[in-house]
């Protein structure tokens, strides 16, 4: 798979069959195959069914077992293959995206959603299916940051992205160095490609920042050994040392 929009196969997991009808035609118009779901078992069935299932969208209020719970059952049955997710929600709340990015969704989106919205998060986890598969391991990453601190700091970044909108505080080098972060706590490096789509901005745009990162020694770049046509990103030890430090000073203003 290429990340490529018309490549993806997208399990839909939610118990509104009308809404679930209308994401399915709307997603499909847009070039993403749709496997349906109404409940966790359902879906849980559909995975072990459909090998070519990519990536899923799942609503938080699902009956009997919930959605996160679902996430995290997915999560524990397909270790070896994980399955990125987009998780939906009636009712956006810190919490509930916090617990989000801690079973590691790849976005938090409030309903209501459109196709075209969900199509472009779809976009992101596909990039990022790819991404886990082929990334080597960061090498000795240093001091870590601690997983619910920076989940609750990407969990504000959503917050703030559906009250006041994702284009007013638009900042190319911020999304790009959370995201890097958050690859980093896994071990892991984030394709050019990826960071392109997470930034918010042009591809020369994010580019051009990428450029200006590396020259402040924030990140490195290197190309993939396994794919040369792909170039591979990481935190450097300077920049991972900056995030952990600005993390660290943002936990204890907030207590």
């Amino acid at each position: 798979m290429t990340g490529d929009q018309a490549t993806i196969t997208a399990l839909l997991v939610d118990d509104d069959a009308d809404f679930l009808e209308e994401l399915a035609d709307g997603l499909g118009r847009l070039g993403v195959v749709c496997v349906c779901a109404g409940d966790a078992a359902q879906a849980l069935a559909a995975v072990e069914r459909d090998p070519a299932i990519d990536v899923a969208v799942v609503d938080v209020g699902l009956p009997r077992i919930d959605g996160l719970e679902l996430l995290r059952k997915l999560r524990n049955r397909r270790r070896e293959r994980p399955l990125p997710t987009v998780v939906l929600t009636g009712e956006a709340t810190l919490e509930r995206a916090v617990a989000a990015l801690r079973v590691e969704a790849v976005d938090f989106l409030q309903k209501p959603v459109d196709a075209n919205e969900i199509a472009a998060a779809l976009r992101v986890a596909a990039a990022r299916r790819d991404d886990a598969g082929a990334s080597a391991p960061v090498a000795e990453p240093a001091r870590a940051t601690p997983g619910d601190r920076l989940a609750t700091v990407l969990a504000i970044r959503k917050e703030r992205k559906r009250i006041f909108g994702p284009d007013l505080f638009e900042d190319p080098v911020w999304e790009m160095l959370l995201d890097l972060a958050n690859a980093a706590s896994r071990g892991q490096e984030v394709p050019v490609t990826s960071l392109c789509l997470i930034s918010g901005v042009s591809t020369t745009t994010a580019l051009r920042r990428l450029d200006d990162m590396a020259a402040a020694g924030l990140i490195e770049r290197r190309r993939d050994p396994g794919d040369g046509r792909r170039v591979l990103v990481r935190l450097t030890q300077e920049g991972r040392a900056k995030v952990g430090r600005y993390l660290e000073t943002l936990d204890r203003t907030m207590g």
